[in-house]
């Protein structure tokens, strides 16, 4: 009976978890969202507000690494998701460097973990590869990544277009 009672309790801690790292991932998607999607367009331009705009984008994109580091404790793919979404937010707002960053730090932490034709990992090699000032790395694994994804079939039909294009504006 105690034997049982202690497998239900790892059981029920370890959903808990899940949990927790479900909704810290949620939480996380729905700040970057808001911060994409929720802005309305400009009718007039005041560079004042649009600096302030991005000043606020900025330091949320900052505070949401922040959180991603110190609280996410879901699966390697989601990370991989989020940190791919937070790069897709710099490289939105022109922030190259930040979002090329975030880009190499979630490649890193995904081989290791995921395998090497897992479709996240390699639309974060493309996302990477897709500036027209990639680094040598990025340029390098592209022919990699292309040739993975052309073995995806169908699922990979849409990135393996953007990995083409951006190989050629490379």
């Amino acid at each position: 009976c105690e034997l049982m009672l202690a497998c239900e309790g790892r059981i029920v801690v370890s959903g808990i978890g899940m949990l927790v790292g479900l909704f810290v991932m949620l939480m996380v998607t729905k700040l970057v969202y808001l911060a994409l999607d929720s802005r309305k367009p400009v009718t007039k331009a005041d560079p004042n507000a649009s600096q302030q705009t991005k000043a606020a984008d900025l330091a949320m994109l900052t505070a949401i690494e922040q959180r991603i580091d110190a609280e996410f404790k879901g699966s390697p793919d989601q990370l991989l998701q989020l940190r791919v979404t937070v790069g897709n937010a710099y490289r939105e707002r022109g922030q190259h460097a930040d979002a090329r960053r975030v880009y190499r730090r979630a490649i890193g932490e995904a081989e290791s973990a995921l395998p090497a034709n897992h479709l996240g990992l390699l639309k974060a090699r493309v996302a990477r590869a897709a500036f027209g000032t990639a680094d040598d790395e990025a340029l390098q694994s592209i022919d990699t990544t292309i040739e993975l994804l052309r073995q995806s079939g169908p699922a990979g039909i849409e990135l393996l277009i953007d990995a083409l294009l951006a190989r050629v504006g490379s």
